[in-house]
This record gives C-alpha cells, structure tokens and sequence, in this order.
C-alpha cells in the first residue's frame, strides 16, 4: 500500500507526474507502467489553495523555544540515560546534540515504568466478522513481569488515594 498527493496536473498521452508516499516500513517496488492513482475531473474539487513560494513559513526556531540546560544538567542527563556519544564530536557538538535529546528527552524510556499510553489513542479495526475473539498474552522477561506487576501495583494504589480522597476517607477508616 501506498498514498498518492492530490495535485493538479497537465496530463499528456494519459501520463502525469505524481508523488507517491510509501508509509510502511517495506520496500515497495513500482514497475514500469504500473497505474498508481485516477485522474479526476476538476469538477470533482471540493477546495484548493494556490502554493505561494515566496510566503513566509514559520522555522522551527521561532515555533519552538530552545530553553538551554548548563553543562552540569547535561553531564548529568547523558549519565542518567547512558547514551553513547560519537567520540569524534567536538564538545561544542557533542553538547548541542545532548541539548537537543534533553529537548525531548520523555520520548526516551529506560524501563517500562516509564512508558506511558498516549491520552488521545483511538484506533477503528474493520472486522471481518462479528465473532469475538481471545489470545492469550505471551510470556513476559522475569525482569519485565516485575516491573508491570511493580506498575500495576502503583496504579491501582493512586486509584485507592483517589477513591479516598474523593470521599473524604482516610488510610486508618478501612
């Protein structure tokens, strides 16, 4: 599978040029001749925005503010998370990169207590049939049955604080 851009097009001997995304992780091969996409009449177009070269876009710099650590948060973060730092950077370099990774240093997860679900996942499966069906969760690492037993456990108590903040109870009353 593929997605083909939505473009308007000088179509000659029924060829057009298009782009074409390849959005799984496999290769995709497109032999020659092979049709790709349809050509619409311009009736069919529901909007369409002139592309201006010469607009103004916003760069990231202006969109998104840098807030610089010290060396001593840096040394400390590359310590903590124990990345391996090509040893041929410069030091200017090397801490430009570190600074960038403590940028988005909470996509980056030592263990699994430190994965978190994404709040707005949604997600619709076309089933083929309406029969339910059941599988068996695989076998956890030892190590990592701990740390979800370890995490399950933390939920549920931050649960029963908020049951009993909620009603006013305390730890002693049950």
């Amino acid at each position: 599978m593929f997605a083909v851009a939505r473009s308007f097009s000088q179509c000659k001997d029924g060829k057009t040029l298009c782009k074409i995304l390849n959005y799984n992780p496999n290769t995709l091969v497109l032999r020659k001749g092979l049709r790709v996409g349809k050509i619409e009449h311009v009736d069919n177009v529901v909007s369409c925005v002139q592309y201006n070269e010469t607009a103004p876009t916003e760069t990231l710099e202006s969109s998104h503010q840098i807030h610089k650590q010290t060396r001593q948060t840096i040394d400390k973060f590359l310590t903590d998370y124990g990345f391996s730092i090509n040893p041929q950077l410069t030091t200017d370099q090397k801490y430009k990169l570190l600074q960038l990774l403590f940028e988005y240093k909470e996509v980056f997860a030592r263990s699994l207590h430190e994965l978190k679900q994404y709040p707005h996942y949604e997600l619709d499966i076309d089933l083929l049939s309406k029969r339910r069906a059941f599988r068996r969760q695989f076998r956890l690492h030892a190590d990592d049955a701990d740390a979800a037993r370890n995490r399950y456990t933390k939920c549920c108590k931050q649960e029963l604080s908020k049951i009993q903040i909620l009603l006013n109870l305390t730890p002693q009353s049950f």
